[in-house]
């Protein structure tokens, strides 16, 4: 939601009957938790933080599928991360959430699928808050070619085949929205529904906040595949930059974050660009780019990436790992 409201005017706290309109006259919305829809849930991860229960599958679960089930929807489509950067640091913990959230899915009478996906390295390169819409704008224009396009069409060909059995060609839909630009006419709609400036959806740095200070970072050790990146550090370097929350209710700054350049299994050279820093001081700039440097291990042997997707589950049946 904080990627969402760095777009100006952008208005996320919704009603149900003002969720259910939007559906109905743009086709799509995106909301959080408010005093009219689960109430209670923000409470609840305030209670999870006093009583060191964050990690909690079981209220992790419960808060995850409360606002999903509190919205009338004919399909209920997950992503469960798994890896250095998420609450899950492995596949097996990830799909007991996962298989969790079917079964709270299933008591009620909702059709649900859920994929168990890799979150040992950034989906994207952006870490922040324009910089992640900036990004999602550009796989809607269909510019980008990288995972998180990858995935968000996986994502979408889950959802049409789904709810509508006679489909199979959903991802080539998918591609085609990309493709021919109405993916990206369709955000803007929404955008302007909940009171945005639509034209993000065409030139976002038109729109969007900007860091006053962006420094490039080279790495500075010996050539090497990259072997592993400390998802969980390049995140906590964000939020010292001022791009995410140490505690719920700080602010954000949606201007500032990382652009994050390498992924799994690439070949590094010394001095190739690792990362851009976009920060509000150099001071600020120059402390991230260490951590950023201190995330990243490099092997002499190339290095197997990780595969994006281990798995789904759905409330038709069991874990399902092709």
């Amino acid at each position: 939601l904080d990627k969402l409201e760095s777009i100006p005017g952008v208005r996320t706290s919704l009603t149900p009957e003002e969720v259910e309109r939007q559906v109905e006259r743009v086709g799509c919305v995106v909301a959080g938790p408010s005093a009219d829809l689960v109430p209670a849930d923000g409470a609840m991860y305030a209670l999870r933080e006093a009583t060191a229960t964050i990690e909690s599958i079981p209220l992790i679960a419960a808060s995850v599928m409360s606002k999903k089930l509190a919205v009338g929807t004919d399909l209920i489509l997950l992503d469960v991360k798994a890896g250095s950067g998420a609450f899950m640091k492995t596949p097996a913990a990830a799909d007991e959430l996962a298989a969790a959230c079917v079964r709270l899915a299933s008591a009620h009478g909702r059709a649900a699928r859920v994929a168990v996906t890799d979150m040992s390295q950034p989906l994207g390169s952006a870490i922040g808050n324009a910089l992640d819409v900036a990004e999602a704008v550009s796989v809607l224009q269909g510019r980008d070619r990288g995972a998180l396009r990858e995935l968000s069409v996986a994502f979408a060909a889950a959802a049409v085949e789904a709810l509508l059995p006679n489909v199979s060609d959903g991802a080539a839909r998918a591609e085609r929205a990309l493709g021919d630009g109405s993916a990206a006419v369709a955000f803007g709609r929404m955008v302007e529904a909940q009171g945005g400036d639509p034209r993000v959806a065409e030139d976002p740095w038109a729109i969007l906040p900007r860091a006053p200070v962006v420094t490039e970072l080279a790495f500075p050790s010996e050539a090497g595949w990259v072997r592993t990146i400390d998802a969980e550090a390049l995140g906590r370097a964000g939020v010292a930059l001022g791009a995410g929350r140490v505690r719920k209710g700080d602010p954000v700054d949606p201007a500032v974050g990382i652009e994050f350049l390498v992924r799994l299994g690439d070949r590094l050279e010394r001095d190739q660009p690792v990362a851009r820093v976009h920060a509000r001081t150099e001071e600020a700039a120059e402390v991230a780019g260490e951590r950023i440097l201190a995330a990243v291990g490099v092997a002499a042997e190339p290095v197997e990436p990780p595969a994006l997707v281990y798995g789904w589950r759905s409330t038709e049946a069991g874990p399902d790992r092709g």
